[in-house]
């Protein structure tokens, strides 16, 4: 137990003006060989983390923070982390510092004792500062780890009303991360309020892989006030599949003997059910450590993966609206056998989890995926806002119906067909569907993600981008006849092109010529100050832009986000003259 041990001397309390560590963040689990050792190391781990939970509960109380139930709080997971966390805040005085390097989990989860200790983290301690180390994960920057992590920077005191901290997330770039280091400029940045972050659960995980742009997307849903997949679900089945585990202890599996064993297609998304092994002839036994209930293999139903995969043409899920189907632990299945309409509500949630707008809710959501493993847990789809079926049209019920008939033909107009549907729903418009196309193709926790968005723009992504910000300023500049163009300078050639990429925005369609030598000097001193964008007025008017020669910066949601900070910042460079 170490610093957590109850027989440590309590004449460290309050007697350290800094605390500084890295606690041990592995959970415990059972390692004994043995049925009987596991047994018996569990039982271990429960007292364990009583303790932990105890050490805890201890320290939340002596602060007395309104609002927090801290009787009912539970060390999250067997972790050791964040008890090292309270007996740090145990031995710092009051007003003391407080630094630790620790599991960006802590941040991440959303379970309800997940969301319950990062509330008593935020509101018992004045957090300063989080570095958000998930993107940063096995590379040079810490050598050897593994896991998404995080630095804490905090004072041993509560916070103030009205608190802000500031939330810091650098995206790796292989080039700085291969020599350890990494880039924190203002996109990487954020001031949030610690009720913010205690009433949006989700919303450190969806500033660390995407951007304020996604928070108004989900704000936006979450103000549709839509059911869950969850309440759609109640008094119907769903849950993970069969457990076998045949050293564990044995019940009958008798209403799985003779169902078809589900195995997922070589390709695409349709399969044939008469194909399949029965689950007798697959497993040759008649018992398993968690058969489930019959129900839950009813028809219609959906068949989910835990692992979702990376591209967006791997199946998200597979139906099977006539025959009962026995599928193992790797998936979870939504049987809607009770329902008034069963054959739609199984459709309807087909095509939904193949929507890039589901995607985007568990890459901004999950638990896991982004933040350990990558696998769905069951919560996140529970937890997901469903189109109540109640409200659809019968002209939107036609297009659930003709576009779960297609999806299995893999046509990529028929996806896109699905995404607008889905958008539809929700009352999202082309703003956000570029939005959420833009955070799941740049911001997935997935390498090849990760190249792309650190990938050079072609030529037409830079006209995409100069279309979309002169279309977003126009309206607000005021005084000039002239249309403003935003086009790439003269003097910009491919030395110049290696790091940084820059375009000129203007009131006049002049060509804006700029000399190599003054670029290259911006460019260092952007460097020195581990910027990703520059902005420079021009003295015949306009500015000067300079973004990072990365893709990520250049896409549609980089040119929103480019235009908002011109609008709030910039708009008098295109004022006429009086």
């Amino acid at each position: 137990m170490g610093s957590l041990a109850p027989n440590v001397p309590e004449h460290f309390n309050a007697q350290f003006d800094v605390v500084v560590g890295n606690p041990p963040w592995k959970r415990l689990r059972p390692s004994p060989n043995t049925e009987v050792g596991r047994t018996e190391q569990r039982a271990q781990n429960v007292a364990t983390n009583q303790v932990f939970s105890e050490i805890s509960r201890r320290v939340l109380a002596t602060r007395q923070i309104k609002g927090l139930n801290v009787a009912s709080y539970e060390n999250p997971d067997n972790n050791p982390d964040l008890p090292f966390l309270w007996r740090a805040a145990e031995w710092a005085k009051p007003g003391g510092s407080i630094a630790m390097a620790l599991p960006a989990r802590i941040i991440l989860k959303q379970s309800d004792k997940g969301r319950l200790a990062r509330e008593a983290l935020l509101r018992g301690l004045t957090v300063n500062g989080i570095l958000n180390c998930s993107d940063l994960e096995k590379t040079a920057v810490w050598p050897n780890m593994d896991l998404p992590f995080m630095l804490l920077f905090a004072r041993n005191s509560l916070p103030s009303s009205g608190h802000q901290f500031s939330f810091v997330t650098p995206v790796r770039e292989r080039r700085l991360s291969k020599q350890g280091e990494f880039r924190i400029d203002f996109r990487s940045a954020q001031t949030l309020s610690v009720e913010s972050a205690v009433a949006k659960p989700w919303l450190l995980k969806t500033l660390g892989l995407g951007s304020a742009l996604d928070v108004e997307v989900l704000e936006k849903i979450s103000a549709s006030d839509f059911p869950t997949v969850s309440d759609i679900w109640t008094g119907l089945s769903s849950g993970e599949g069969y457990n076998i585990s045949p050293r564990l202890p044995q019940k009958p599996a008798d209403h799985l003997l003779n169902l078809p064993n589900f195995k997922p297609p070589q390709l695409g998304v349709e399969f044939d059910v008469e194909r399949l092994k029965t689950w007798r002839d697959v497993h040759r036994r008649e018992t398993a450590h968690a058969p489930r209930k019959a129900h839950l293999y009813e028809p219609p139903l959906v068949i989910v993966p835990q692992t979702p995969g990376e591209k967006q043409d791997t199946p998200k899920a597979y139906l099977s609206e006539k025959h009962a189907v026995a599928f193992s632990k790797s998936f979870y299945g939504y049987s809607t056998a009770g329902h008034n309409n069963p054959e739609g509500l199984a459709r309807l949630l087909y095509l939904v989890v193949h929507s890039q707008l589901w995607r985007h809710h568990y890459f901004t959501h999950s638990s896991r995926i982004g933040a350990s493993y990558r696998t769905l847990l069951k919560e996140d789809l529970d937890g997901f806002p469903f189109p109540n079926p109640n409200a659809l049209t019968p002209v939107q019920w036609r297009r659930v119906d003709r576009l779960a008939k297609e999806l299995p033909g893999n046509d990529p107009d028929s996806r896109k067909e699905v995404d607008k549907l889905v958008l539809d729903f929700y009352g999202l418009n082309t703003h956000d569907a570029t939005v959420i196309g833009d955070t799941v193709r740049f911001g997935a926790p997935y390498r090849s993600a990760r190249l792309s968005a650190e990938g050079p723009p072609r030529g037409d992504d830079v006209d995409a981008f100069c279309r979309y910000l002169v279309n977003m300023i126009q309206p607000f500049v005021k005084g000039i006849e002239a249309e403003l163009c935003a086009a790439e300078p003269g003097g910009q050639t491919e030395t110049t092109l290696a790091p940084w990429r820059f375009i000129s925005l203007t009131p006049h369609n002049s060509k804006v010529d700029i000399a190599p030598s003054f670029i290259l000097d911006v460019m260092q001193e952007a460097n020195r100050h581990a910027a990703s964008r520059i902005l420079m007025v021009l003295p015949q008017g306009g500015l000067f832009i300079g973004l990072l020669n990365q893709l990520r910066f250049w896409s549609q949601s980089g040119a929103r986000l480019c235009g908002l900070h011109i609008i709030r910042q910039h708009l008098s460079a295109f004022r006429a003259d009086e």
